[in-house]
């Protein structure tokens, strides 16, 4: 377990060492520093710097000043210097913190100032609380949800505030929820904005359905994802299938509808609303953004989870726009990794789709991928379940992966990525290979525990 210290316990220290071993505050600090690392106390949150030992520190005396003026100069003044302190490190923030900086900043926020220094001062919030989100509260939550609908001059950096509060940090994204933010994204869609807007805007769903914070047991992705879908699914259907949709929009919307599409009821909206040949013209449209590519792949595998899109998606010959992604970009592993998982899906349980796959030659591909990212582990488990799901109940095209090499290569990850053993095993059985099976259930020696 990480050993930690407070700001205090390390300042009174390093004045006890000024002390008693008569340095000057470098040398005691560096003292003391070494004396915390010999006893593996981690200090990456604590300060470091001569004015520890201050009366009053710099930031102390520019939140006094904050507080005494509502000079535009002074303020971006005083705003710039602590944006700058902030940019040195988590130190430096949780300093901040300590010394009621956000609390000062928001009561700016509130009164009637410059646009330019609300800008100046939200400016700093990106960097502030970048790494640093539990010091958002109900108040500031609100204050961006209202800036988020009244102030369009404001909305990239508030949209880049909610982004950046929401990472890793359940309590911010039910937060947002429960002061209506859904509403506020669907009064902005609603308003028609301009694509640039729009484009803001839907960055942040996807950022209220994340699962990522390790402190919270229980998140409410799922929730989060069925409120969105009942409020903008159909709208955002809508908004892919217009005919003049900008290729900047076009990835944002892709990346919003995978997020919130996380039901068969969900997928079913999808097709009902005509979405699925609109991917795939899409694909053919931007066969040369990359981007693009991986989001449409990526929607596309969400959606195959329902069994009558999956046959839907092989009529339309999705089959044949992987193999040209997976030619044409063999060495991009975001296009490679998002293409196998999807022939991976549409193979599960369909193997008149995994013919279809072998009548194109899709194992050259397969192999080929595993080749060239012999060292990356999500290509290799994602080449595995391909092999897989394409060879079951498929067994006579067997040799269409074996003449390629696959048992040697599933074989070297067996090696490789102890973490994708009974992966790569789930593979060579479906080959028909020699496997070495574990059985749990048997002592040391060999000998069947008994009953």
């Amino acid at each position: 377990m990480v050993k930690v210290i407070s700001q205090e316990v390390f300042n009174e220290t390093v004045i006890e060492n000024k002390e008693l071993l008569e340095l000057n505050v470098e040398e005691a600090i560096l003292e003391t520093v070494q004396q915390f690392k010999a006893q593996d106390v981690d200090l990456t949150n604590i300060v470091k710097d001569p004015f520890i030992l201050d009366d009053e520190n710099p930031v102390v005396l520019m939140v006094k000043k904050l507080q005494s003026t509502n000079n535009e100069n002074e303020i971006n003044s005083c705003v710039n210097e602590l944006q700058m302190l902030c940019e040195r490190g988590i130190e430096y923030k949780l300093l901040c913190g300590k010394e009621q900086v956000f609390t000062v900043l928001i009561d700016k926020l509130f009164l009637d100032i410059p646009m330019q220094l609300k800008q100046n001062i939200l400016q700093f919030f990106t960097v502030f609380l970048d790494g640093y989100p539990d010091i958002l509260d109900k108040r500031s939550c609100n204050l961006f949800l209202n800036m988020l609908e009244s102030n369009p001059e404001l909305l990239k950096i508030i949209v880049r505030l909610i982004n950046i509060t929401c990472l890793k940090h359940e309590h911010n994204r039910q937060m947002y929820v429960e002061n209506n933010i859904i509403s506020c994204i669907n009064n902005l869609i609603s308003n028609k904005p301009s694509s640039e807007v729009l484009s803001c805007v839907l960055n942040i769903i996807p950022a209220l359905t994340r699962d990522d914070d390790i402190r919270s047991e229980v998140s409410k992705m799922y929730m989060h994802a069925c409120s969105l879908s009942n409020d903008l699914l159909k709208p955002l259907c809508r908004l892919l299938k217009a005919e003049e949709i900008e290729e900047d929009l076009v990835e944002s919307l892709l990346n919003a509808l995978s997020s919130i599409v996380v039901n068969n009821d969900h997928c079913i909206t999808v097709d009902s609303e005509g979405c699925v040949p609109v991917v795939l013209n899409l694909i053919k449209k931007h066969s040369q953004n990359k981007k693009i590519l991986v989001k449409c792949f990526t929607f596309l595998f969400v959606l195959a989870g329902n069994d009558d899109i999956c046959n839907k998606l092989m009529k339309l010959d999705v089959a044949s726009e992987l193999s040209f992604a997976m030619n044409n970009y063999v060495n991009l592993k975001s296009i490679t990794l998002a293409a196998l998982k999807l022939t991976s899906r549409l193979c599960l349980r369909k193997p008149n789709h995994g013919q279809i796959f072998f009548q194109i030659d899709f194992p050259t591909y397969v192999i080929q991928a595993m080749k060239v990212f012999e060292k990356d582990g999500s290509v290799q488990v994602a080449g595995c379940w391909c092999i897989r799901n394409m060879t079951c109940r498929n067994h006579e095209f067997r040799k269409n992966f074996l003449n390629l090499g696959a048992e040697e290569i599933i074989n070297k990850i067996l090696s490789d990525f102890k973490q994708y053993e009974q992966d790569a095993k789930f593979a060579l059985i479906e080959l028909g290979c020699s496997v070495k099976l574990n059985e749990p259930w048997i002592g040391k020696e060999g000998q069947k525990l008994k009953n």
